[in-house]
């Protein structure tokens, strides 16, 4: 059997999320990427469906969060409407259902691109794929030219075109449906995650401070350029570094007090503060203040030397 390269993988995980953050149909293809990746991924979760003979509790489990939400949505559209058309209703609440399917096919590419597959590296690869469309979209507002000859090879529609036309001088336009303040929205929550990930050990953001400074600075740009709903998002960015700032003082102080056996219950303070932040792999996320991590050994916490200098 002939193994398949990682790298290969890995492209295909770029190239599938970023159809999935920016949809498009070409014009020479009947259907858009998005309809072509959600037909993968219902293949892919058959297939897996044949081999395992079971699906996860946990996949049944949301599948009837969401189809119970989606009902919801549904009868509450008709009540408020006064109508029992549920056509529209229907049609959106599908499409929701068949972009679960995209992302189970997008997943399961990321688990063999990856090894092992953490949160860590599915959040850069979403940066990566905004860093991407960053670039296009500057590539489009430099050369307008550019952004006429990708127009003409994708379906759009009349509002679609209306908007480009007397936008496209002023604001930044990528590759896909999602532009100008639903891009802002994009820029500004891949501007959160890359600040996560930069004090996450294990990141290439972690590791390498001078790419931080340079993604972080284009995301700013581009959301600025794209709408002015990116400044809402550099207010909370703010009030975001300063909760990820708190974090980090009480880190240092949970750090003194296990340090000096001030705190052994196993309800103390440490359990209570750093329960829900550290890795499946049990060291500290708030490394990068201080020399020594907190980890847990059989229901106890300790104190250990920084392993990821």
């Amino acid at each position: 059997m002939i193994a398949i390269p990682r790298i290969v993988f890995k492209v295909a995980v770029l190239i599938s999320l970023f159809l999935y953050f920016f949809p498009f149909q070409l014009k020479i293809l009947p259907l858009s990427n998005a309809r072509i990746l959600q037909i993968l991924g219902a293949v892919c979760l058959f297939v897996y469906i044949i081999y395992k003979r079971k699906l996860s509790k946990r996949i049944l489990y949301y599948a009837a969060i969401g189809i119970f939400i989606f009902m919801i949505g549904v009868v509450s559209t008709s009540i408020v409407n006064h109508s029992m058309q549920f056509d529209f209703a229907l049609t959106k609440g599908l499409y929701i259902i068949f972009y679960s399917f995209e992302m189970f096919f997008i997943v399961s590419l990321m688990k063999c691109a990856y090894k092992p597959f953490t949160i860590t590296k599915a959040l850069e690869v979403v940066i990566w794929v905004t860093l991407i469309q960053a670039i296009i979209s500057l590539v489009f507002f430099c050369w307008p030219n550019s952004l006429d000859a990708y127009n003409s090879l994708i379906v759009i529609d009349d509002d679609y075109t209306e908007k480009i036309e007397g936008l496209n001088a002023f604001r930044l336009t990528g590759i896909g449906s999602v532009q100008f303040a639903n891009s802002a929205v994009h820029y500004g929550i891949a501007l959160w995650v890359l600040i996560l990930l930069y004090i996450c050990p294990g990141s290439i953001f972690y590791k390498n401070g001078y790419v931080f400074s340079c993604v972080a600075p284009l995301f700013c740009i581009c959301g600025i350029l794209s709408a002015r709903t990116f400044f809402i998002f550099l207010l909370l960015t703010m009030v975001y570094i300063v909760y990820i700032w708190y974090i980090y003082m009480v880190y240092i102080y949970g750090i003194y007090m296990v340090h000096n056996n001030k705190a052994i219950s196993s309800n103390n303070f440490c359990r209570s503060y750093f329960g829900n932040i550290f890795n499946s792999e049990g060291y500290g996320c708030c490394g990068r203040l201080v020399d020594g991590v907190i980890c847990k050994y059989e229901g106890r916490w300790f104190y250990r030397d920084f392993i990821y200098k």
